[in-house]
């Protein structure tokens, strides 16, 4: 089999109906759908079980809700195909999905094969220059994988966490590969602005799992011996511009102190796992609480006081 689909669900019946017709409405035909109903409470479930009994490419499994990790997870368990893909429940896809896919990994033996709206036709060998372009996106939707590659790395999606799952799984996926082929693809639509969301669901919960997920990655990085001062630089700036923007946009569930206490016990821990990722940072790191968090904090102190 060449595909397996994945699709985690959760209180989806809204689009779920949507999302499955425009995957089983694809021309190409050698694949496998996997939904993994992520405890739903509304009729999600049984819309999958409606599905299967439809079409015997189509998998259902029932799980507690544990999150959309665990639930990628267990997909990439029940996985057959030699290539795997993730679609998410209120998203779709466009005809002629598969077959673009299809057309790329034909050429070679791809570890990854990324896909976006007018970004050209190019291949990397090794995840150096890719870290470094203007490709990398933090979706998972927008890869395609090697169902081996993933299993003989290890690599898995980071359980226990509310966000930046999808960063952590791509980051020790890229890093662990030898050739990535980008292609231009505008056949996956995502139904709503992912941004917005995110700032909507900006909370102390969130910003310590976008932690955990930045530890996962250097945990891993430093499991599989991979010593690159580019990339745990790359790691550490976006730790700290996330807390910036955390910060600007001072959103009313998330505070100073918790992003300030939150930013240095990531550095403590890192410091733990992998001394040198914070010794080359630190200028960087320097600088940017002299000049960034240090005025915030300054104009917040006087802006309470003037409150008195």
């Amino acid at each position: 089999m060449f595909l397996s689909v994945i699709i985690p669900v959760y209180n989806a019946e809204k689009y779920l109906n949507d999302c499955i017709d425009s995957v089983l409405s694809q021309n190409f035909a050698d694949f496998e759908l996997i939904l993994i109903n992520d405890g739903s409470t509304d009729s999600s479930g049984d819309i999958c079980e409606k599905y299967v009994l439809s079409d015997n490419r189509i998998k259902a499994i029932h799980q507690k809700n544990d999150g959309v990790s665990s639930a990628r997870n267990n997909g990439l368990k029940h996985a057959s195909g030699k290539y795997v893909c993730f679609i998410d429940a209120d998203d779709y896809i466009l005809p002629g999905y598969f077959e673009s896919i299809y057309k790329a990994f034909s050429e070679k033996s791809y570890n990854i094969v990324m896909h976006y709206k007018n970004a050209g036709n190019y291949v990397f060998n090794g995840y150096k220059d890719f870290i470094k372009s203007k490709f990398y996106f933090n979706i998972t939707p927008f890869y395609v994988f090697d169902r081996i590659f993933l299993q003989e790395n290890d690599i898995l999606f980071p359980t226990g966490i509310t966000h930046s799952e999808d960063h952590a799984f791509l980051i020790k996926s890229i890093v662990s590969s030898s050739t990535i082929k980008v292609i231009d693809n505008s056949y996956y639509v995502i139904r709503y602005n992912r941004e917005s969301a995110t700032r909507r669901q900006l909370t102390h919960k969130a910003s310590d799992s976008h932690i955990e997920a930045l530890l996962d990655i250097i945990k891993y990085c430093n499991k599989k011996s991979i010593d690159d001062a580019f990339l745990y630089k790359r790691v550490m700036q976006g730790t700290f511009h996330y807390f910036i923007l955390l910060l600007k946009i001072r959103h009313k569930n998330f505070s100073y102190n918790h992003a300030k206490c939150s930013f240095i016990d990531f550095l403590l821990k890192v410091a733990e796992i992998k001394p040198d990722a914070v010794r080359n940072s630190q200028i960087f790191i320097a600088k940017h609480l002299f000049f960034i968090l240090f005025p915030y904090y300054v104009f917040k102190r006087i802006k309470n006081h003037n409150k008195l």
